[in-house]
């Protein structure tokens, strides 16, 4: 009864080890699920942000070079037009006359020596809440001025904003003071609070927790905390934006929610534990139930192997009649010829494992034939033994039947003379995972180019970049074979399509360029086109978007050393 006691005490405590374990694990999954939410909705506004700022800088090199007024004036119109910009000069001016003049956006560039960001504030002529990007610029004449172009926030939010856990999650833009600059469209979202210190239990952590995040907001640091905000304990994950701002992404979920999540989950897996024991039980059962004929049967075994096996000086092995071909038994003279192999040798390891890679096929084809034809086939064919060394051996292989009746393969087989310690084969070092690989992207988008590059640079892949298909071209020319081990490619490259690009690589007169694996990629259905990417010499395709389990599979299954 003791020993009873004992096990059950021992179970309860391994449970509840468990049950811990388990559950510090799902803590920290769905704080890495909120993590990455987080970081999603920051490459996303970053994304936003830099395009503006690109397409602000365009403008503003435009109109450096000009110096006539009305045509500054006629610019700006456009420019106005299509991106809600505007212009404001030191003398005063403002253009174009027709739009809205923000006193608040005014004040806050002019003077500006580079560019920036003007933080989300109430439009003053038009009352709505805005935020401004600008870009300082000085004409052919001299003249300073700044190119702003003005962003509604409730547009930037529909865009970005991100929810989690089932909408129970949410985001805020802050800046490094705690004021809440962006909200998230969200129904958890407080719509009154407008700094994000005032809704935090200020004692929170012995009255640490408030100032740790505020250091960490001022310090452009990324991580996470559990704090009661508006009274519950929530997990707040923080980021910062950067793009020349002071913006930091928070995002913010109810602990309850993780929590109830991670139950679920450790229910789920408390009934498999159950049912695993429960089998396991059953099975253990059966197990000792046969485990007398098991003792009888393995007495015949090593009776039958003393008797057939070890009378002959030969190397002898019972191997089953089928693919893969595991061993049954060998004799001591075999396991003399594969050395330490033999000797831990036990029932289920492969034969093929010892035979020497390069004798594999034509030993298997032997092996089917014996077992299919029930004929004797001779054989010749390399053990690679423990040691390393190759051992040329000779033999043949018949159909037979063991002690238990089963049909076996039986080999007699012994080593060449005079061969025995010919060749060792020494191990290879370790390769890293793509085994010091280069790819090729091309791509017009800079901002793909670089994401692109930064992905498969932290899997080890050495990548270079082209713009267009010309570019692609010129490099694959200009390098010696077997530069590129692969080329990803966009579909819609300017100079030359990916199409005809791809056509032209493998229209060169040189071997690598027509087996080099070429990779189409496309915001198109690429999956609707097969024979086109076929018929232009592509390997495969890949449409965007994309994330980095994609791409990996796509790297295993070109790039992968073995």
């Amino acid at each position: 009864m003791a020993y009873v006691v004992l096990a059950a005490l021992v179970i309860a405590g391994i449970g509840y080890l468990f049950q811990k374990y388990i559950n510090n694990k799902l803590w920290q999954r769905s704080v890495q699920e909120v993590m990455e939410s987080n970081r999603q909705g920051v490459t996303t506004l970053q994304v936003q942000l830099k395009e503006k700022n690109q397409r602000l800088k365009g403008a503003a090199r435009g109109i450096e070079q000009m110096t006539d007024q009305e045509q500054i004036a006629h610019a700006v119109v456009h420019y106005n037009v299509l991106a809600n910009m505007v212009v404001y000069f030191e003398n005063g001016n403002f253009y174009p006359k027709r739009a809205s003049k923000d006193k608040t956006a005014e004040e806050t560039v002019v003077g500006k020596e580079r560019e920036g960001i003007v933080n989300p504030h109430i439009n003053s002529a038009t009352g709505v809440k805005v935020f401004d990007m600008y870009v300082p610029f000085t004409t052919k004449d001299g003249l300073r001025g700044w190119l702003v172009e003005e962003v509604p926030v409730n547009q930037m939010m529909e865009d970005f904003a991100i929810s989690f856990h089932g909408d129970k999650g949410f985001s805020y833009v802050v800046d490094t003071e705690g004021q809440i600059l962006m909200r998230s469209i969200n129904l958890n979202s407080n719509l009154t609070v407008n700094n994000l210190f005032d809704a935090i239990d200020p004692l929170h952590v012995h009255g640490r927790g408030k100032e740790k995040l505020q250091n960490a907001l001022q310090t452009g640091k990324i991580g996470w905390a559990v704090m009661p905000f508006e009274k519950k304990s929530s997990l707040l994950v923080y980021c910062p934006v950067e793009q020349d701002s002071d913006w930091y992404m928070i995002s913010l979920i109810d602990k309850e929610e993780v929590n109830k999540n991670a139950s679920q989950i450790l229910a789920a897996t408390a009934i498999l534990i159950v049912a695993l024991v429960t089998l396991v039980t059953a099975l253990l059962h059966i197990m000792l139930w046969q485990r007398g004929r098991a003792d009888k049967q393995m007495v015949k075994h090593w009776k039958y192997t003393d008797h057939l096996f070890n009378a002959v000086s030969e190397g002898m092995a019972l191997v089953t009649p089928g693919t893969p071909y595991y061993f049954v038994s060998m004799n001591e003279a075999a396991k003399h010829i594969s050395g330490q192999w033999g000797k831990r040798k036990v029932v289920g390891g492969a034969f093929l494992d010892e035979i020497y890679l390069e004798d594999r096929e034509q030993t298997e084809k032997i092996f089917s034939i014996a077992a299919n034809e029930g004929k004797r086939i001779p054989f010749a064919f390399r053990i690679l033994d423990s040691d390393g060394k190759i051992v040329p051996v000779t033999g043949c292989v018949e159909k037979n039947i063991d002690y238990n009746g089963k049909t076996v393969l039986l080999l007699r087989y012994g080593p060449v003379a005079g061969n025995s310690d010919s060749g060792r084969i020494e191990g290879k070092k370790p390769l890293s995972q793509y085994g010091r690989r280069r790819v090729l992207v091309a791509d017009d988008n800079v901002l793909t180019r670089e994401m692109l590059k930064n992905m498969m640079e932290k899997m080890g892949i050495t990548v270079e970049t082209a713009v267009n298909g010309q570019d692609t071209l010129d490099k694959v020319k200009t390098q010696t074979g077997n530069y590129y081990d692969l080329i990803l490619m966009d579909i819609h490259l300017p100079v030359m399509n990916g199409y005809e690009t791809a056509y032209q690589i493998r229209s060169l007169d040189r071997m690598d360029a027509k087996t080099i694996p070429i990779i189409a990629m496309s915001t198109d259905d690429l999956s609707k086109s097969p024979e086109t990417i076929s018929l232009t010499g592509m390997n495969d395709c890949l449409s965007k978007p994309f994330g980095k389990e994609k791409l990996q599979e796509l790297m295993d299954r070109y790039l992968t050393v073995f």
